[in-house]
């Protein structure tokens, strides 16, 4: 809820931890936004 705190602690460069935290809190605005990079990257590639 809104007075929730969610405490993250990062090390490194982070990158798979935000995909971590999405699938934990089903974040499905990440989900529909990563799929849609995805599908945007294997366009340009081919």
């Amino acid at each position: 809820g809104r007075n929730e705190i969610i405490l993250i602690n990062q090390s490194g460069r982070g990158d798979k931890d935000i995909f971590t935290i999405a699938d934990a809190l089903d974040d499905q605005k990440w989900k529909s936004f990563i799929n849609e990079k995805s599908d945007q990257y294997l366009r340009e590639k081919y």
